[in-house]
C-alpha cells in the first residue's frame, strides 16, 4: 500500500515537472549564453565584469551614466557624481599587510573627481576571506565619502571573520534576488530602442533568476507543494522518498571516496625548507571535499595563522585567492569540480558510471598536482634545503 502511494506521488509529480519542462522549451528559458559558456557563477569574469560595464558611463553600451544613475537610485547612493565617474574591475589596492587590515583587490570600484567612492564586494559562491570587508572599509576611509556595498545572491550577512569590528552602519548589504534584478529591469526599460543591448540584459536577468531560484521551476515548486498539501496520503511517501534519496547520495559519495583514496597520491610531503616540512592532506566534511596544506617542525604541526607562517599563506593565495587559512593550515580550499557536486543531480547520477567516476577523480588529482607543483616552484625561492620526492 505504501509503495502504491509512493508510485502515485511520483507519477503526479513527474507529470507536473514534464509540463513545466515543456513550457521552458517553448519559451527558450533553458537557453542562456552565460550558462552555455559555463560562466554562471564566475564572479570576476561574469558578474563583476558585466555589472561594471553597465555602470561605466564610458561603457560599450553607449548610454553614458544612465545605468549608473539607476544603480545609485536603487541603493540610495547620493555621494557620487555620476557624470564624471570612473569604474574599475578587480582594483588592486596593495599587497595585504602583515596584520591583514590593509590591501587586497576590490571587485568593483567607482570613483568620481570629487574623491568619492562606491566600493562593491561581489559574492556569488565564493567564501569570505579573513578581514576582507575590514580592509575595504579602511581603504574607503581614504576618500572624502564612500559607500561599501556587500552584494550577495540573497542579501546575506558577511561573516564575522571578514567584517571583524565593523558595525552594520559601516557597510550596506545588497541582493541579486531583489536589488540587482530591480536595477536590471529598469536598465532593460531604458534599452528598449537598443535590441542587442536589451536582449543581453535580458539574458543576464534570466541568469540571476536561475541563480536565485526565480525561474519557471519556482512556479513548478508551487504546484508540487499544492499537490502535497491537497493529498494527505502523500505525506509519509515524501518521507520515504527523501530517506531513499539521502541514502542514495550517501552510497554514491562513499563509492566516490573509496575510489578516490585508492587512486590519490600516497606521499603527503610537498617539500622541506630547513627545519620546516610542508605537508598536504585530503579532508572532507558535510560541506564538501577539500585539501589543506600545513607546516611541521620537529614532528609538531605549527599554527597556520601565526605571523611566522604569513609568507607561506600569501604564497598559497597567490596561487589561488580562494585559499583560506585556519589552524593548523596555512591554506585549504575546496576542489573546484567537486565543491557542489552532490547538489547537482545530473552529476550525482553520473557518478554511478565507472568511466565518469574515473575521469572526475583524475581531474581532481590533476588539480591537486597542479597546486602542489606551483607551490613547490614558489617555495623553492625561499632558501630551500631539499625537495622531497612525491609519488604519482
Amino acid at each position: 500500500m505504501i509503495i502504491h502511494k509512493t508510485e502515485n506521488l511520483l507519477v503526479h509529480a513527474s507529470a507536473i515537472i514534464k509540463q513545466f519542462e515543456r513550457v521552458a522549451q517553448l519559451t527558450g528559458e533553458n537557453f542562456n549564453v552565460f550558462k552555455i559558456l559555463k560562466l554562471s557563477t564566475m564572479e570576476v569574469r561574469t558578474h563583476s565584469s558585466f555589472i561594471a560595464e553597465l555602470l561605466d558611463p564610458e561603457g560599450s553600451h553607449g548610454q553614458k551614466e544612465v545605468f549608473l544613475l539607476l544603480f545609485c537610485d536603487q541603493f540610495d547612493i547620493h555621494n557620487l557624481n555620476c557624470s564624471n565617474a570612473k569604474v574599475k574591475v578587480e582594483k588592486k589596492i596593495s599587497a595585504i599587510s602583515e596584520d591583514g587590515n590593509e590591501g587586497g583587490n576590490i571587485d568593483i570600484l567607482i570613483t568620481d573627481l570629487e574623491n568619492n567612492a562606491v566600493i562593491i564586494e561581489n559574492k556569488i559562491n565564493a567564501i569570505d576571506l579573513e578581514k576582507q570587508l575590514l580592509r575595504y572599509f579602511n581603504y574607503g576611509k581614504t576618500f572624502t565619502q564612500h559607500r561599501l556595498l556587500y552584494l550577495t545572491l540573497n542579501g546575506t550577512d558577511p561573516s564575522l571573520c571578514s567584517r571583524i569590528s565593523l558595525k552594520n552602519e559601516d557597510f550596506q548589504k545588497g541582493s541579486y534576488s531583489e536589488d540587482v534584478l530591480n536595477w536590471l529591469e529598469k536598465c532593460k526599460e531604458k534599452s528598449v530602442d537598443h535590441p542587442i543591448l536589451r536582449e543581453t540584459i535580458t539574458q543576464y536577468i534570466n541568469l540571476i533568476k536561475y541563480l536565485t531560484h526565480q525561474t519557471i521551476s519556482s512556479k513548478m515548486s508551487e504546484e508540487l507543494i499544492s499537490l502535497i498539501s491537497n493529498n494527505k496520503e502523500y505525506y509519509n511517501s515524501i518521507d520515504d522518498l527523501y530517506d531513499a534519496y539521502r541514502k542514495f547520495k550517501e552510497q554514491v559519495k562513499s563509492r566516490f571516496m573509496a575510489a578516490f583514496y585508492k587512486k590519490q597520491l600516497q606521499e603527503d610531503t610537498v617539500m622541506q625548507i630547513s627545519d620546516l616540512k610542508f605537508l598536504y592532506e585530503i579532508l572532507e566534511d558535510n560541506e564538501g571535499f577539500y585539501y589543506g596544506f600545513s607546516v611541521e617542525r620537529g614532528g609538531t604541526l605549527l599554527d597556520g595563522t601565526s605571523v611566522e607562517m604569513r609568507p607561506y599563506v600569501d604564497i598559497l593565495r597567490s596561487i589561488n585567492p580562494k585559499f583560506r587559512f585556519s589552524p593548523p593550515y596555512i591554506g585549504w580550499a575546496f576542489f573546484d569540480r567537486f565543491s557542489k557536486l552532490l547538489n547537482e543531480k545530473e552529476l550525482l547520477f553520473n557518478l554511478q558510471d565507472d568511466r565518469f567516476l574515473d575521469n572526475l577523480i583524475t581531474e581532481l588529482i590533476n588539480e591537486l598536482n597542479g597546486v602542489i607543483s606551483e607551490l613547490k616552484m614558489k617555495l623553492s625561492t625561499e632558501n630551500v634545503i631539499s625537495i622531497l620526492p612525491s609519488s604519482n
